[in-house]
């Protein structure tokens, strides 16, 4: 092996130290550089990627505090807007009661005196129908006459 070899040792270091140093100079004048550029941007834009993340996380917050707060007041509105809907309805329904009971009353009281009116023309033709099965009665069966007007005088006696 040549590399063990103690008289090529010399020519080895320096060869080496050629190598070592211009290596050094290109990495230092160009890699280096380059890369640290590379890391400055790349920080650059993380750093201004999270400030953009964070001021976006601020305004969504101030965009959901004013939804919810939007929404609690159409919430109230609705609420309002039922309960005076109930309210109203509750009032025309109370007149329509009213309106009802009324009519209601007026044509109970119109039926009553109809009825009235009836049973009283009933009463008066019973009594006419007495009267005349009476008159009959007393003709046929006993063969006496007997005035109309004796036995209506006697019938409304006895009611």
């Amino acid at each position: 092996m040549p590399q063990l070899e103690f008289s090529t040792w010399i020519s080895q270091i320096f060869w080496l130290i050629v190598i070592f140093v211009m290596m050094y100079v290109l990495m230092s004048t160009f890699v280096v550089p380059r890369m640290q550029s590379i890391f400055a941007r790349r920080e650059q834009k993380i750093s201004g990627d999270l400030k953009r993340a964070e001021e976006l996380k601020t305004e969504a917050e101030s965009i959901l505090n004013d939804y919810t707060e939007q929404l609690q007041v159409t919430k109230q509105e609705t609420e309002e807007i039922l309960l005076n809907a109930r309210n109203s309805a509750l009032e025309v329904q109370d007149k329509k009661i009213v309106e009802f009971n009324e009519e209601n009353n007026a044509s109970m009281e119109i039926a009553i005196e109809n009825i009235k009116k009836a049973k009283q023309e009933a009463m008066d033709s019973v009594d006419k129908i007495v009267s005349q099965i009476a008159t009959d009665s007393f003709n046929k069966i006993i063969g006496v006459k007997i005035d109309k007007k004796e036995i209506e005088k006697t019938i409304k006696l006895v009611k």
